[in-house]
């Protein structure tokens, strides 16, 4: 092994090597940064057609966003309906299908107001008119209004009369059971015609003859003792016997107005979900349960809408009869009312009928 000398303590170390110094950059200057590679360079990403925009849906107030609600595909949205609703849909309903809707009435209302003119009941008022006419100077006088009467009104008139107007109700009976299911159906975007609606719901005219006669048993019920205790007071000329039977009456209509309301939809039931007359009466007390002053209001407010204008369009026509003389005019106007007057009313019953059920969520 090679042995090196020690080193000489007097010979003097060569000097380190030191690191360059640093040199502080003028102010405003930085020391150039390294360069590094060049990185690799990629293809370019293929472009993709614009995604379509859809427009922005409401947001809740927790920021969920909220559906819009479905556009109605009949005559009224199918939801619990506002007053708005249910008025402009019965107007609806008859613009929807007028073929059904003012067809029928005017057909079978026709009908009836031929029979209801031979039967002599317009004959009533064109003697009412003929005696304001003629005593108009010598004031009212009872005694030759009922000799006019009396004249008129014989035995053999009397019972034309009485068939006659029987037949002019019956004619009027298909109305009925067609109106409710053309309106129903509209209210679902279905038009039916005046045959198909005939052919689907002629089979409950028996049963909603069965409902009205019940109806009308009620009202008599209702009203009987009152009444006779004012007739027989009157006859009697017993004024506290007449003073009773006037409250008795004023309380038994108050227990109609609650009762009739509570059996509103009888009729509609009977139609329309087949029901029997007994099984109606349940069914309509359920469902007006819990919104009888909404169906009370709603079909208050809707009478007067069309009641209204009638009453002043048979005014003008019974006016136009006592300066003509002639009650043709009057009996034209009163079958033109009836015609809208008549659709209307049923398609606002229909229409409360849904709502009810909606509310309770029986339809959706």
């Amino acid at each position: 092994m090679t042995e090196y000398p020690p080193p000489d303590p007097q010979q003097p170390r060569p000097p380190e090597p030191q690191p360059p110094a640093y040199q502080t950059p003028p102010p405003g200057q930085y020391p150039a940064q390294p360069q590094y590679p060049a990185q690799p360079q990629y293809p370019a990403q293929p472009q993709y057609p614009a995604q379509p925009q859809y427009q922005a849906q409401p947001q809740s107030p927790q920021g969920y966003s909220i559906p819009p609600e479905p556009a109605p595909v009949g005559t009224v949205p199918l939801r619990p309906m506002s007053l708005g609703d249910i008025l402009s849909g019965a107007f609806k309903t008859i613009r929807f299908n007028p073929g059904l809707m003012l067809g029928a009435p005017a057909i079978f209302g026709g009908i009836s107001m031929v029979l209801m003119w031979f039967s002599g009941v317009f004959g009533i008022f064109g003697i009412l008119i003929s005696y304001v006419r003629t005593n108009i100077e010598l004031g009212p006088d009872p005694e030759v209004l009922m000799e006019y009467l009396s004249a008129y009104l014989s035995p053999g008139r009397m019972i034309q009369m009485s068939v006659l107007l029987l037949l002019a109700t019956l004619v009027l009976l298909p109305l009925s059971v067609t109106l409710p299911y053309g309106a129903a159906q509209a209210a679902y975007g279905n038009k039916v015609t005046l045959s198909e609606a005939f052919k689907a719901k002629i089979g409950r005219l028996l049963p909603l003859i069965g409902a009205e006669i019940l109806l009308v048993l009620i009202v008599y019920a209702t009203l009987a003792i009152p009444t006779i205790l004012f007739m027989v007071g009157g006859i009697q000329r017993n004024a506290p016997m007449m003073g009773i039977g006037a409250l008795l009456h004023f309380i038994a209509a108050i227990i109609l107005f609650f009762v009739l309301f509570r059996l509103f939809f009888v009729p509609t039931v009977v139609i329309l979900e087949d029901c029997s007359p007994i099984a109606a009466f349940k069914r309509s007390r359920a469902l007006v349960k819990g919104s009888f002053w909404r169906i009370v209001g709603i079909s208050l407010l809707g009478s007067l809408i069309v009641g209204i204008p009638a009453e002043v369009i048979g005014g003008i026509g019974f006016g136009v009869a006592f300066a003509i003389g002639s009650l043709i005019v009057f009996a034209i106007l009163l079958y033109a009312v009836s015609v809208f007057i008549t659709p209307f009313s049923e398609s606002l019953t229909v229409l409360l009928y849904l709502d009810s059920r909606f509310r309770k969520g029986e339809l959706h």
